[in-house]
């Protein structure tokens, strides 16, 4: 990554599956399937790998953001 100019960041995956990338709110019953993700919540809907995708980058940039201050 240092090569080309990338940033590696380990994120800890932990609840990522079961965290709203809308409203963060957490909750197993978040996910019913395994691959779909409703917020009980907010009523956010998305397919689970892309909403722990997005819940994975948001942690990376506050990781990244921590570790500039």
């Amino acid at each position: 990554m240092a090569w080309t100019g990338g940033l590696f960041v380990a994120v800890p995956p932990h609840h990522t599956s079961q965290t709203c990338p809308a409203c963060f709110y957490k909750s197993a019953d978040n996910r019913k399937t395994q691959a779909s993700f409703l917020c009980t919540h907010c009523g956010y809907a998305e397919n689970a790998d892309i909403g722990g995708a997005i819940n994975v980058l948001h942690r990376g940039l506050d990781l990244r953001e921590a570790s500039n201050q």
